[in-house]
């Protein structure tokens, strides 16, 4: 390659025309045209023509430069938007780390659970062994699985006094409020009904694990949205108590052997976790019943654009932006209501079985549109489709706005993945890479009679193996193998939880990280 210095031209002291000539046809150095002629002056005569040609060649030489120096930095947007291609889906949740080869089973690490994980961010939290007076967050660089922070949170001395005959007394949720903020609900293991103590909800920097926000949680249910976290709860309770017509039918305490039921309007706040300001309060026009002791019954969902609100016997889909109510109804006691992709709202019935001790178990029945699908990983393309799972596997996408069948392909049961407009899913044994509102199959490639679930790092798309195998890495553009391995064999379970991969046995016990660098 052809190496260029600077030089310094001076007027007047150019080369001359024959060093000029001698010079032309050197390798690595650059021609100079002849300098165009002054009118009136011959050609050599005085030092006109001679600085000329310097000025020439100065130029030629800067704007070589200047070409050289524009190409770098040309170079420098393509692979910076190169790069920014790539990277774009890194903060969708879900999407693991870059896996550029096969990854390595950091056996230092284990969790306590597969449902014990919450990624915000680059890092993933665990909840570790506190003392009686603490709780310990332990965050985990989700590519390497080194240990960025820990950090212990004061557990109330209330809350110590619900659990301290507990060996294991304290259960801590943790959810992503954005990429930045962590927000930790801690309660007693086991719930004291009618207790009257207040939940904790602490909000941790994701970054170096500092207490941004404590807040006791009195709230019936709660949940994040964006960066903000909502909460649910009665804002005005009107109990209503029969009267006892005498003494005697009250009792001698005067008990009259019914439940304080009345009537409560509800409310949802959105608030900072971060500032503690409240972004916006929605509460119900109207009351519905209302019983102080039926624990559970009110529920939060969220989507990107939707919040549904569920109390015993009736339901509101607001907008998430400003709490709008978008729709509303009544809900039978039997009745299931979830909320879909787009704001689409599925319903069935519920099952009940009664066991011996008298506990009554329900399980929820598929309605005709089955039951909504959960995606491990959704960017919001493809805005316009919702889809459901039928009890039988087949995947369905609906137009959100009319309901109208878009397209349905059956599925082995894995939770499919939606990028950039495609849905991958796992069908018999193979993974099929479909457009999200035709249905149309843009590749498919064989992924092994083990795999049972799909994940991805954005970049490329991964069988994992249920019961040994292989684990394969596939091309999101055409399916072609990019790379495979087999983990030991005392880990034949591969999942996909929360941004990161965990390796189990085949009883799903002990999980231990999978990280895409040691």
């Amino acid at each position: 390659m052809t190496r260029m210095r600077p030089v310094e031209l001076h007027e007047g002291d150019g080369p001359a025309d024959e060093d000029v000539a001698e010079t032309r046809d050197e390798p690595g150095v650059l021609a100079v045209p002849d300098a165009p002629l002054v009118p009136g002056k011959p050609r050599g005569a005085g030092g006109t023509d001679r600085a000329g040609r310097s000025r020439g060649r100065g130029f030629l030489v800067g704007g070589a430069v200047v070409l050289v120096v524009g190409a770098f930095v040309v170079q420098d947007v393509v692979e910076a938007r190169r790069e920014a291609h790539v990277a774009r889906f890194d903060d969708v949740p879900g999407v693991l780390a870059p896996l550029d080869a096969f990854p390595v089973l950091h056996d230092g690490v284990e969790v306590p659970s597969q449902h014990a994980l919450a990624q915000v961010g680059d890092v993933v939290l665990v909840q570790r062994e506190g003392d009686a007076a603490t709780v310990r967050v332990e965050a985990l660089d989700r590519a390497t699985g080194a240990t960025v922070w820990t950090q212990d949170v004061a557990v109330p001395a209330d809350l110590r006094a619900l659990a301290e005959d507990d060996p294991d007394p304290y259960d801590l949720r943790c959810r992503a409020a954005g990429t930045d903020v962590a927000v930790c609900a801690l309660q007693p293991a086991v719930t004291a009904l009618g207790s009257g103590v207040p939940d904790l909800l602490v909000a941790l920097d994701a970054a170096d694990g500092a207490v941004l926000d404590r807040q006791p949680l009195t709230a019936e249910d709660w949940a994040v949205l964006g960066e903000s976290v909502l909460t649910l709860g009665p804002s005005e309770v009107q109990v209503a108590v029969p009267e006892a017509e005498d003494d005697e039918a009250a009792g001698a305490d005067g008990d009259t052997g019914t439940d304080d039921q009345g009537v409560a309007t509800w409310s949802v706040e959105a608030r900072s976790p971060v500032d503690g300001v409240t972004r916006w309060v929605w509460t119900a026009r109207t009351t519905v019943p209302y019983d102080p002791q039926h624990v559970g019954g009110a529920l939060l969902e969220t989507s990107a654009e939707h919040v549904l609100v569920r109390v015993p016997g009736h339901w509101w889909l607001l907008a998430a932006d400003d709490a709008a109510v978008v729709s509303e109804g009544d809900q039978a006691e039997d009745e299931w209501l979830a909320l879909g992709r787009g704001g689409a709202l599925v319903s069935g019935t519920y099952e009940s079985e009664t066991f011996e001790d008298g506990s009554v178990a329900y399980t929820p029945v598929s309605g005709e549109e089955g039951f909504p699908a959960v995606l491990a990983v959704d960017d919001g393309s493809a805005p316009e489709a919702t889809f459901t799972r039928m009890p039988d596997d087949v995947l369905r996408a609906r137009d959100v706005r009319t309901g109208a069948l878009l397209w349905e392909h059956p599925t082995s049961g894995a939770e499919p993945i939606l990028l950039d407009g495609t849905v991958h899913v796992l069908d018999r044994a193979k993974v099929l890479a479909l457009d999200a509102r035709t249905g149309d199959e843009r590749w498919s490639a064989p992924a092994g009679d083990e795999v049972t679930s799909l994940a991805t790092d954005g970049r490329r798309l991964l069988a994992l193996p249920g019961f040994g195998g292989l684990l394969r890495a596939f091309a999101r553009d055409d399916g072609s193998v990019v790379w495979e391995g087999t983990l030991p064999a005392a880990f034949p379970q591969v999942v996909a939880v929360q941004g990161v991969l965990l390796a189990t046995d085949q009883d799903g016990a002990d999980p231990t990280l999978v990280v895409p660098r040691p």
